[in-house]
């Protein structure tokens, strides 16, 4: 017997992993009377022995209370260094500031006198021409968007490869239903960067445990994002097992997300909602 740590369900089949509820991993379940007693190892039931509390201890007599020195004061050598690095860190301040102010300021105005007694100004000096720069271009990004017939075209290839999935798993044809998925996977129920082969073994054991399977889609919804290679499909997923020992069936809202590549659309994310 398992159970689901997440949702508490139970299962019979001890050969299951993961919770076909929420995908959540399935545990082994140790105790199998609900109402036995657990024995938890090491406790045991006799009372122990309180150790009275050690009485208090006695205060320091004047005697041997010996006060802790007073730090250590610096000496005036040390404070006459440390004022020392203090005013020359000030000067070289005040240095840095001035030069910085006399370069700022404009340069004075040079006055001459001509033989005449008259005052002469100097001419001020026409700046040169610059030239204008030339605004930058800005090239127009290239649109990606789906037109109407594209988006309509790229949603009926998803429809058909989410069919074909479907039939692969009545057919039950374990290698043509892993074709449909990627070599690596981004999600897979509640685990990330699955490799295909994993995947391979996950549903290896479903398809051996079962001699029939069936499984429908219903309620399918997509997104296809605006580059047309990328599609969210959200759907009503509904499944009827049969097995040797018991039969398994149920119902769920899965999500797939796909890709397109070069052979078609590919899922690379696979989980229940």
């Amino acid at each position: 017997m398992k159970h689901c740590l997440t949702c508490q369900r139970t299962y019979a089949d001890d050969t299951l992993r993961f919770c076909l509820h929420d995908g959540g991993e399935l545990v082994l379940m140790m105790v199998d009377d609900p109402e036995a007693t657990l024995v938890v190892p090491g406790f045991s039931a006799t009372p122990t022995q309180v150790v009275p509390l050690t009485a208090p201890t006695a205060p320091l007599s004047a005697a041997t209370y010996q006060p802790s020195p007073p730090p250590a004061v610096a000496s005036d050598g040390a404070w006459g260094w440390k004022l020392a690095v203090v005013f020359l860190v000030l000067a070289l301040g005040g240095v840095l500031s001035w030069a910085l102010l006399l370069r700022e300021r404009p340069a004075a105005s040079v006055v001459t006198q001509t033989d005449n007694g008259q005052t002469k100004l100097p001419t001020p000096k026409r700046a040169s021409p610059t030239a204008t720069p030339a605004p930058a271009t800005t090239s127009t990004p290239v649109s990606e968007t789906l037109n109407p017939d594209e988006r309509e075209q790229a949603e009926a290839d998803v429809r058909e490869t989410l069919d074909d999935w479907a039939a692969a798993l009545n057919d039950h044809d374990l290698e043509s239903f892993l074709s449909h998925y990627a070599d690596r996977l981004e999600v897979y129920y509640r685990y990330r960067n699955w490799t295909r082969e994993q995947v391979r073994e996950d549903k290896e054991r479903a398809f051996d445990k079962y001699y029939e399977m069936e499984g429908s889609i219903s309620d399918l919804r997509l997104e296809v994002d605006s580059t047309g290679r990328r599609a969210t499909a959200t759907f009503l997923k509904t499944y009827y097992f049969k097995g040797d020992e018991k039969d398994f069936s149920g119902s769920t809202r899965s999500q797939m997300t796909l890709i397109k590549g070069g052979g078609g659309w590919l899922i690379v994310g696979e989980r229940d909602l």
